[in-house]
């Protein structure tokens, strides 16, 4: 049997990138935290005298940097040349929890709502999007306004000053993707925030459907249905005096009739032969070919999913939309999409969910037909483990094609700087500085934590791998790749879409930046991420914050490293740049460079190689110097 399959590179990469991109990771600390200058700069806007304050909301307190507020500021001085934002749920979120931290009344007269919660009672696989609303008036000091109003406080006197006084508009949809041509969309009244009524005449959404902008209220549903799949722009229009802004979202229409599935598997029970184990488990979804008979049968098997927020759903529409089930289906073939429950457990343990999978399919199908399945990044190092190890103890699979998809299996690369960056990150107490949900802060957490993260990198916390990474290899090692019955073993890998050859990543050396920010103001922040030096020492990272002069955090990581640059060898690679989707949930959650603006950051050379090529298709070369890792 032979196929093909013929996708662009950015479909390609799309496939391949949602397992382990989120694996940003940890180090221990060891530079001085200065909190105690932070403390003193928050007293310092604590002694602000707000009674001359014409708005309810001092904006210094609740956005500390200054971030995310341009906009506005540009909005309220030229209007007619600066009257929309790009929202997501996350920066909704911030400006939320932003606004308030800046008001004034006392916090008691207050009701900071769990966003999370409301979020959550709104089902994943649901066709009803909840919509935030926030408006928000607000003054902003420059530093020589806090100076001069702290000293005219304690001089008894109260400055009679106009200062720079704008509003905030931001609406976000909170769910991104719908699997139905039929949507509701319910303006969620916890999250309507309008809180100087006078200030916006009218509210309207234009929910990209061919029918324009609408008048909305709190606690409104709009019904709609959509005539094509894709990404929809959601309209929320402020209607003010003279002016109107306007903040758009995106969701996803994923299909326009969510199809069921003709079988489904629960793989909760432990593996038929007789494991002590229990498993971790999964959940399985058949999709039958042309021919309406479940006879040849191809599992696809989920990647890295720590967090457990990717669905069948999702998986399903990343293999349809580059038209590869379709390929199969139209042949006869019946798709079987694998979901584990925990997408970061012990490679071994989902291993074992997949052999009871394998088991089930065997015991179920029609016919003499045998299994092909794919393996998505760890996917693939799941059924590698699982194959060999069943035919270990002498159990038949039926398997003839293991397609490993992108797989690291001599391991994955994050860049150090970057494993360094997310634990400093949070422990300057991002939550409170850059108004982060402590929820999107731990989903980062509970990726780098993972048994399965420590099983694939090639460096951990370090410049050297987890002992879970040597176990893991060694144990593959010894039990090679899948041999029964002449099956044949492929591999795809992130390539080249012309055939040329490709230069490793972006064609940067050891010691360049890879990520960094810049941006100076009341309080400053300064990130600087860096590729390895070859034999010999770097500082990968440095994060500084400084309020004023004085700094409050300096956190600061350098490493002596061997011969080996991982993040510039050729191979499939990541980009820093596109944060939203390709660096996962922890620069998600802090969205460094669209929070501060577009003058505020800079970036180093964006790529960095994720799943080097020696790694992706187990090359059994000798390793010994940076030049190996190239070798064609």
């Amino acid at each position: 049997m032979n196929f093909t399959f013929y996708l662009d590179k950015n479909k390609l990469a799309y496939i391949l990138l949602y397992f382990i991109i989120t694996l940003l990771f940890s180090f221990n600390i060891h530079a001085q935290n200065n909190i105690d200058v932070l403390k003193k700069a928050y007293k310092r806007l604590d002694s602000v005298e707000v009674n001359s304050f014409q708005s309810e909301h001092f904006f210094n307190k609740g956005f500390f940097f200054g971030q995310g507020l341009d906009p506005y500021i540009k909005f309220a001085e030229t209007p007619t040349n600066n009257n929309f934002i790009i929202s997501t749920p996350s920066k909704w979120k911030k400006y939320y929890k932003g606004v308030y931290k800046a008001g004034i009344k006392d916090k008691k007269d207050q009701n900071l709502k769990d966003i999370s919660s409301i979020i959550d009672s709104y089902p994943n696989d649901g066709n009803v999007i909840p919509i935030a609303i926030l408006q928000a008036e607000g003054e902003w000091l420059e530093e020589y306004d806090i100076d001069e109003n702290i000293k005219a406080k304690k001089k008894g006197y109260q400055l009679s000053k106009e200062y720079k006084k704008f509003n905030i508009f931001s609406a976000s949809v909170l769910k991104q993707k719908v699997y139905d041509a039929d949507v509701s969309f319910e303006i969620v009244p916890e999250l309507f925030e309008i809180r100087k009524k006078a200030n916006v005449k009218n509210l309207s959404i234009d929910l990209a459907d061919g029918q324009g902008f609408r008048e909305i209220n709190s606690g409104d549903v709009i019904n709609t249905s959509y005539n094509s799949i894709g990404e929809k722009a959601i309209a929320v229009k402020f209607e003010l005096s003279d002016d109107e802004f306007i903040s758009y979202s995106i969701i996803d229409v994923v299909t326009l009739e969510k199809e069921l599935p003709d079988l489904t598997f629960d793989l909760t029970t432990n593996f038929s032969n007789n494991r002590t184990n229990s498993l971790s488990g999964g959940t399985a979804e058949l999709f039958n070919g042309c021919d309406d008979i479940f006879d040849k049968p191809v599992i696809i098997v989920e990647g890295f999913d720590p967090n457990n927020e990717r669905s069948i759903l999702d998986i399903n529409d990343t293999y349809r939309d580059a038209l590869i089930e379709e390929s199969f289906r139209a042949n006869g073939y019946d798709v079987i999409y694998l979901d584990f429950d925990n997408g970061g457990a012990d490679i071994r343990t989902n291993g074992q969910v997949l052999q009871d999978l394998i088991v089930d399919v065997n015991t179920q199908k029609s016919g003499n037909s045998s299994i092909i399945i794919i393996g998505e990044s760890m996917g693939g190092l799941v059924t590698r483990w699982a194959l060999t190890d069943m035919e270990q103890d002498g159990i038949i699979h039926n398997v003839s094609h293991f397609i490993s998809f992108d797989s690291p299996h001599l391991g994955a690369n994050i860049p150090v700087g970057f494993q360094d960056l997310v634990e400093d990150m949070s422990d300057v107490d991002f939550f409170e500085l850059f108004n982060v949900e402590e929820e999107e802060i731990n989903k980062a957490l509970t990726s780098l934590n993972s048994t399965a993260a420590k099983q694939m990198l090639l460096r951990y916390k370090g410049t050297s791998p987890h002992s879970e990474f040597t176990s893991l290899q060694n144990e593959l090692a010894s039990l090679g790749f899948p041999q029964q019955n002449n099956i044949r073993n492929i591999s795809i890998i992130n390539a080249s879409g012309t055939g040329s050859n490709q230069e490793p990543v972006d064609d940067f050396s050891p010691n360049d930046p890879i990520y960094s920010v810049d941006f100076i103001s009341i309080a400053s922040l300064l990130i600087d991420v860096r590729t390895n030096q070859i034999n010999g020492s770097t500082k990968t990272s440095a994060l500084w914050i400084l309020t004023g002069d004085l700094p409050t955090t300096i956190k600061e990581h350098t490493y002596s490293f061997d011969s080996f640059n991982y993040d510039i060898a050729a191979g499939g690679f990541q980009s820093s740049n596109n944060y939203e989707v390709e660096l996962g949930n922890f620069l998600q959650a802090i969205n460094i460079a669209d929070w501060f603006g577009d003058d505020s950051y800079n970036y180093g050379r964006g790529n960095f190689s994720f799943v080097p090529l020696f790694s992706s298709v187990a090359s059994t070369a000798t390793l010994n110097s940076q030049a190996d890792l190239n070798i064609s």
